[in-house]
């Protein structure tokens, strides 16, 4: 038995079946950023969350200094 059905993978399926220990068959996503517009999606996502911790930091920091001031 293999452990990914090739017949799905091959022809670009989302999910295959893979055995997983006696438990029985297991769906496994083939590649979850198999699409460009899942990628950039992704890093757009990535670049979002950095900008917002980034400049939440960077609010936080000047909020510190005009509160030390007053």
């Amino acid at each position: 038995m293999p452990l990914v059905d090739e017949e799905v993978t091959a022809h670009g399926g989302g999910v295959a079946w893979a055995p997983a220990d006696d438990r029985g068959p297991v769906a496994v996503a083939a590649r979850p950023l198999r699409r460009t517009s899942d990628l950039v999606e992704a890093w757009v996502l990535l670049a979002a969350w950095v900008l917002a911790v980034v400049g939440g930091a960077v609010v936080g920091a000047a909020m510190a200094v005009v509160a030390d001031r007053a």
